[in-house]
């Protein structure tokens, strides 16, 4: 699997929720943090439970905070998180 090209690891990020990808490929090696960098831009969270998404703001958010862009959401108790 290491000698699988970057854009076929994006292609099948695709497939998974963002904070799937950002939890279990961040820190396997630098190639992954820098292929999950690209994908941390645009983060959509309406769909998260609780659970993920307090996990989400404890755990991802101080790693790749400073690569979001855009951040959505989908009421008040989410973002009083933040």
């Amino acid at each position: 699997m290491e000698q699988l090209p970057d854009e076929l690891w994006l292609l099948m990020f695709t497939y998974l929720h963002q904070y799937d990808v950002l939890y279990s490929f961040n820190n396997l090696n630098r190639r992954f943090q820098k292929i999950t960098k690209s994908f941390a831009s645009i983060i959509n969270l309406s769909d998260l439970s609780y659970k993920l998404f307090s996990h989400f703001c404890r755990e991802i958010v101080p790693i790749h905070g400073h690569h979001i862009h855009y951040l959505t959401i989908k009421d008040v108790h989410q973002l009083n998180f933040f």
